[in-house]
């Protein structure tokens, strides 16, 4: 059994961790005793190995999909990779009330997002699954509602961050009833992303002078990462780093708190793309400080809601037109309370003095 599920692959090449390497074997799919689908190929008894591995070993075999994918995706028929498209499917899964107009209005969005690999534990759930691998990397948190389960999507990096809902002005009717407070303490303005997690190839050779025998084989293994991508303030000279990305909030962020590193794993991308708007996420997020503040709002303000960006001005503390994101909203029984989050920095929003 290569999968518990259906998979659309037409061929696998197998592989164990001595060596053996069988290609292109056909992928079956079949049902058990339980009604539980699953997908399997056939290899011989001596094409793989089984016996006389080295003590204190054990016998490891991998599965290398080379023509299609595993698992399918019940709103396209492709394979199950596209972010949204995952997240839809595993609150499905779950069945559990979630608001399924607002996750299909940000899955285009998160469909941006590739990602692939396989689920090795039987014992993982799958809702943990996504909350450990998938949804830290995607410029979206869940909350609940209402409807159930639904999204709120960080626009710093979508086109919806240039084009605001409203256009606000304080006054009476809109007015801060809070100080600003930072939310977040973490500055990254230098990060490596590490991502393509793989084997560990290493090639041994065996050698018999006097019986005239020369071998070679490949031992697989292990969880190096083959891609890295790096974004930073500035290019590295004398190092050769193909995809280098120099970041214009690396630079305003170092200018102010120094260069501040760090590096992030991602094990369920394999796609360059993907790992690169992932690293520009984290650092759009974590360059600058957060600011968080307080605003009542009357109640013709209703239409606007948690993830909405604003333009807004309010020069009692610097803003004018400032691009703002709402992360709250509550109702007081007289009007409406909005917490709204912004970043100072020139490149987005320019401060105003007093």
């Amino acid at each position: 059994m290569i999968a518990g599920h259906y998979c659309t692959a037409n061929t696998v090449n197998l592989q164990d961790n001595d060596g053996n390497l069988v290609s292109s074997k056909t992928v079956y799919n079949s049902t058990g005793a339980s009604g539980q689908i699953f997908a399997y190929a056939i290899f011989d008894q001596n094409e793989l190995s089984f016996s006389n591995l080295a003590e204190g070993q054990k016998f490891e075999y991998y599965v290398r999909w080379t023509d299609g994918g595993g698992a399918i995706s019940p709103y396209t028929g492709e394979e199950l990779s596209k972010a949204g498209d995952f997240l839809l499917w595993c609150l499905e899964s779950l069945k559990i009330d979630f608001d399924r107009q607002a996750f299909e209005a940000v899955r285009p969005i998160l469909n941006e997002y590739i990602f692939a690999g396989y689920i090795n534990d039987p014992g993982i759930k799958i809702y943990e699954f996504a909350q450990k691998y998938i949804i830290p990397f995607l410029p979206v948190t869940l909350s609940t509602g209402a409807s159930g389960v639904y999204p709120i999507i960080d626009h710093r990096n979508t086109e919806r961050f240039s084009s605001p809902r409203a256009s606000i002005t304080t006054d009476p009717t809109f007015e801060r009833i809070s100080p600003v407070t930072p939310r977040q303490s973490e500055i990254i303005n230098d990060l490596v992303v590490k991502y393509a997690s793989g084997f560990e190839s290493t090639t041994k050779f065996n050698v018999n002078v006097l019986g005239g025998n020369f071998g070679a084989y490949e031992s697989v293994g292990g969880s190096e990462f083959k891609g890295t991508i790096y974004i930073r303030a500035k290019r590295q000279t004398g190092i050769e780093t193909p995809y280098e990305i120099i970041s214009p909030y690396c630079i305003l962020s170092q200018q102010i708190y120094g260069m501040q590193s760090s590096t992030v794993e991602i094990d369920y991308v394999h796609d360059r793309d993907t790992a690169i708007k992932i690293g520009l996420d984290i650092i759009r997020r974590k360059s600058l400080p957060e600011k968080v503040c307080t605003y009542r709002a009357a109640f013709s303000f209703g239409y606007l809601s948690v993830g909405d960006v604003i333009e807004l001005t309010d020069t009692d503390i610097g803003l004018s037109q400032a691009k703002v994101q709402i992360v709250g909203k509550t109702y007081d029984g007289a009007s409406w309370l909005y917490d709204i989050m912004f970043q100072e920095n020139p490149i987005d929003n320019q401060r105003v003095s007093q």
